[in-house]
């Protein structure tokens, strides 16, 4: 009775992957997608911006290149921001300031950016935030609405542009 399975590919960069130990490769996941299509299920993927070893852009291109890659274009995806969360290696690193939380802006920008440019009209996208607690996090600008707050940013964008095509 199984029809969908979720796969945690996280980064589309196996140097972001492997200093993350993932323990799987980019080439790994387009062998088990492929199977995995080969067999009808469909697919949902976990994507987590802001890895230890990421950048914003490598971030972006992660959504650019799961779309772009045949093997992988997903039905559905988990949009998870990375949380450094107490008693972990990332936790370790935040405090010796080698890891440093991305803002609440610098994540909206890179979620409204794939919306816009990378992330097909078919695709679901199941969540948009992990269900973590935010008194279980580290950094104060956590929120658990992100998606109402980014699809009102999304909203106002488009009226502003739709008065400005008024005039």
């Amino acid at each position: 009775g199984v029809t969908r399975i979720e796969m945690g590919i996280q980064s589309m960069f196996d140097d972001v992957l492997a200093i993350n130990k993932r323990g799987h490769t980019i080439e790994q996941c387009r062998e088990a997608m492929n199977i995995l299509r080969e067999h009808s299920f469909k697919v949902s993927v976990h994507l987590m911006p802001w890895l230890y070893g990421s950048t914003i852009q490598k971030d972006i291109d992660t959504f650019r290149l799961t779309f772009a890659d045949l093997s992988f274009r997903p039905d559905e995806i988990k949009f998870y921001p990375t949380a450094v969360i107490p008693n972990t290696e990332l936790y370790q690193l935040y405090c010796t300031w080698a890891y440093t939380p991305l803002t609440l802006e610098e994540n909206k920008h890179i979620i409204k950016t794939v919306l816009k440019e990378h992330i097909p009209p078919y695709t679901r996208i199941k969540r948009l935030i992990r269900d973590i607690p935010a008194e279980e996090t580290v950094w104060s600008h956590y929120v658990t609405n992100l998606r109402q707050l980014v699809e009102q940013e999304l909203t106002d964008e488009l009226n502003s542009m739709n008065d400005q095509a008024k005039i």
